[in-house]
């Protein structure tokens, strides 16, 4: 069993292209004779990722809707108007892209970050208002499922399971989109970085990136906006932090930018301070701060905190406008009142 779940955690988490088109196309028609359906007309092998998919499944759309058969399409011309479009939105969210109230133009001063960043943005554009995702199947990402059965299929000869067949030769694909008269096909990531414990990592940049420019950004497993980590730490304004409304990625920012320069940045004032016993009578330091936030017209409090199983990095949580005291504010955090038998 530990050799399946190291097998297919690697192929999971594997990069680079999809196996040749004629591969490919027999596995995809595998799979839909498997599920007692005709083979589609038009298999597309794309070198990107996800939006170039969604891309393509429009496009090919558009051609079907205006009488153009499957069989007559072009891979090549669909290919080199995904590419097109890729460029056309990513250029069209240039004018709506903004950080902490800010133009992304006005802060980025290298045209690499930018070219990232429009390019990540139009993954949004491409799918506004349409449900598009939830018609992919995964490919390499359906690992986690069909491990179970290649397991019994291999290990305990369960016959009924070689009807996934097609499925787990698909495990060498990303994500795909299957329709009647066509398939759609694209890459797994060009690259993927992890942290030791095997989370999503990458504080500099993309912690999963695909050839057509979109991206996934996450620290410590954590999914957090893309300026987090494109951004240089002295292309951050402190004053973001106010913009964040998750506390586990707010997190994130101030082990990024700095306690320090968060709280002198934003004219920060303890009103009190406690010393707290946690977890097996460790004590904590706490500190109530009132920090001038962007936006609002008076100062807010926020709880300073230092992470008691990571003593190197801080914490800055913004807590209810009420709160006077420590006590008051970790009350609130917790939802309790008074200590709760567990303080985290």
């Amino acid at each position: 069993m530990d050799e399946y779940c190291e097998k297919y955690i690697k192929i999971g988490l594997a990069t680079g292209p999809a196996p040749d088109h004629v591969a490919v196309e027999r596995m995809v028609h595998g799979a839909y004779r498997e599920a007692a359906l005709e083979p589609p007309e038009l298999v597309l092998l794309l070198p990107g990722g996800p939006l170039s998919g969604l891309l393509a499944q429009r496009i090919v759309g558009e051609r079907y809707s205006a009488g153009i058969d499957c069989r007559d399409m072009d891979p090549e011309e669909i290919l080199a108007e995904v590419e097109q479009r890729i460029h056309k939105q990513a250029m069209a969210a240039t004018a709506g892209l903004r950080v902490g109230g800010q133009c992304i133009m006005e802060r980025c001063s290298r045209a690499g970050c930018l070219h990232a960043l429009v390019r990540e943005r139009s993954i949004e554009l491409a799918v506004r208002g349409a449900g598009e995702m939830d018609n992919f199947a995964y490919g390499a990402h359906d690992a986690g499922w069909l491990a179970y059965y290649a397991f019994y299929r291999d290990v305990g000869g369960v016959e009924k399971c070689h009807k996934l067949d097609p499925l787990i030769d698909l495990l060498q694909v990303g994500w795909w989109l299957p329709y009647d008269k066509a398939a759609i096909v694209s890459s797994r990531p060009a690259s993927q970085r992890l942290d030791a414990r095997g989370n999503l990592h990458n504080p500099n940049g993309p912690a999963v990136e695909y050839a057509d420019g979109w991206a996934v950004h996450a620290i410590d497993g954590v999914l957090v906006p893309s300026w987090l980590t494109r951004l240089p730490e002295e292309e951050i304004d402190p004053a973001w932090l106010g913009t964040l409304t998750n506390a586990t990625i707010a997190d994130k920012f101030v082990n990024k930018v700095g306690i320090d320069r968060i709280c002198h940045a934003m004219g920060a004032k303890a009103v009190d301070e406690a010393d707290v016993r946690i977890n097996a009578g460790q004590i904590e330091h706490y500190a109530l701060l009132m920090l001038d936030v962007p936006g609002h017209n008076q100062r807010r409090p926020y709880l300073r905190m230092r992470n008691a199983s990571c003593p190197e990095q801080w914490h800055v949580e913004g807590v209810h406008p009420d709160c006077k005291t420590v006590a008051a504010a970790l009350e609130f955090r917790n939802g309790v009142k008074g200590s709760p038998a567990v303080l985290t």
